[in-house]
């Protein structure tokens, strides 16, 4: 397989082709800021169409702001006043959840926040307490998250119909913190000491842990199957809490003493999970688990060869199988997405290829390649012919002779 890397600076510059059905390409995101080769970016999450949220250097001082990346560009998102803010997650209408330093009301705390175009950056407060983050957001725009209430205690916040209130006391354990929703409204996470993670769903809950000692949880796919970590043997392992009442431990990167620790961040419909895992060198690495088998992404992509060291974590997969996390660039930490490359011309429906070549195909890839719109994630993977990073008359020319059979 051949694979290539695109930086921020160069996005149209693909350095590989004759690719297959089975190729990736990795995008370096790149920062807010500039002039410094040591401003770093994270990605924290993705959504269908491929935007990508995160939090990266502005260049100004140690500040740091919420991201979203879409078509190419890196938006900053600002802050609630103060210096700092960090995008956690993203839904199917770009808008975003994380927190921020807030100064409304001279607070001068992280507060939770709601970002979308029309309202910009929206503080949700934090219930009275000192400080929240918003988490998780799904595409009804309900958010869950964490607070820290008056008497310092790690709170759980469902923010829904535009109230937040607090999720209550779960397994008996007044500590706990939520950190996945889905688009039925069920909710993953954390709560007691030892840690267990939990499912809550219309009001029940049910602990996740079925014997394990220790377990902790954090994404959360609409079959209702959860990723998370679990201490079986007293080494933490990324663990999948399936929908049929079983626990599967996913295993590790590495097989020695002490780098046979893994975590999982998040699960897709397809029942993907991403995360990080120690590997035999005791390197931090991200990894994909798909089908039985868990990947050593860097391994996967070819990362080393172009430009990147090591990637670090992959913090979220969506159902098109993009992958976003961070790792090493040329000694920095960057933000990454990974995508699947086609080359095949689906273009059509404009968002959901249907898996026919046809003159849908043809006229969307005119439009594109007449600037009316600019290609995401997707219409790239599939239009991008001649993988250059771009979709433009030679791309026309090529998916109307696959209609032709030509």
């Amino acid at each position: 397989m051949k694979f290539w890397t695109i930086t921020s600076a160069t996005l149209g510059l693909l350095l590989s082709a004759n690719v297959d059905a089975a190729d990736y390409s990795i995008i370096e995101l790149g920062t807010l800021g500039s002039g410094s080769q040591y401003q770093t970016s994270y990605a924290t999450g993705i959504n269908s169409s491929g935007q990508v949220v995160g939090y990266a250097s502005t260049g100004i001082l140690s500040e740091t702001h919420a991201f979203i990346y879409s078509n190419g560009v890196m938006q900053d998102l600002g802050t609630l006043g103060g210096g700092w803010s960090y995008a956690y997650d993203v839904n199917d209408s770009g808008h975003v959840v994380g927190r921020s330093i807030s100064t409304i009301n001279n607070m001068h705390q992280y507060n939770a926040f709601l970002y979308d175009n029309t309202n910009g950056m929206q503080d949700l407060g934090a219930l009275g307490g000192s400080t929240s983050r918003g988490n998780s957001i799904n595409n009804s725009g309900n958010i869950v998250g964490n607070y820290v209430d008056v008497n310092g205690k790690n709170r759980a916040f469902f923010y829904i119909n535009n109230v937040m209130q607090d999720l209550g006391s779960l397994l008996g354990n007044t500590s706990v913190g939520a950190y996945g929703i889905n688009n039925n409204n069920q909710v993953t996470g954390t709560t007691g000491s030892p840690p267990h993670a939990f499912l809550y769903d219309n009001g029940s809950v049910e602990d996740l842990s079925r014997g394990i000692f220790s377990t902790t949880a954090y994404g959360i796919n609409d079959n209702g199957q959860v990723a998370g970590r679990g201490w079986p043997d007293g080494i933490g392992k990324v663990h999948l809490f399936d929908n049929d009442g079983t626990v599967k431990n996913l295993g590790s990167l590495g097989s020695g003493e002490f780098v046979n620790q893994s975590q999982a961040a998040a699960i897709n419909n397809l029942g993907q999970v991403v995360g990080w895992s120690y590997n035999d060198s005791r390197q931090k690495s991200a990894f994909l688990y798909d089908s039985g088998v868990m990947h050593e992404l860097c391994v996967l992509v070819g990362c080393t060869s172009y430009g990147w060291d090591f990637l670090e974590d992959a913090t979220d997969i969506n159902d098109n199988g993009n992958i976003v996390g961070y790792g090493s660039f040329g000694g920095t930490t960057r933000a990454f997405v990974i995508s699947k490359v086609f080359a095949d011309g689906d273009l059509a429906p404009l968002g959901n290829p249907d898996g026919n070549i046809n003159a849908g195909d043809i006229l969307i890839a005119v439009r594109i390649s007449l600037g009316e719109f600019v290609p995401g994630l997707l219409e790239l993977s599939h239009g991008d012919m001649n993988t250059d990073g771009v979709i433009d008359l030679s791309d026309v020319i090529k998916i109307t002779k696959i209609v032709l059979n030509q």
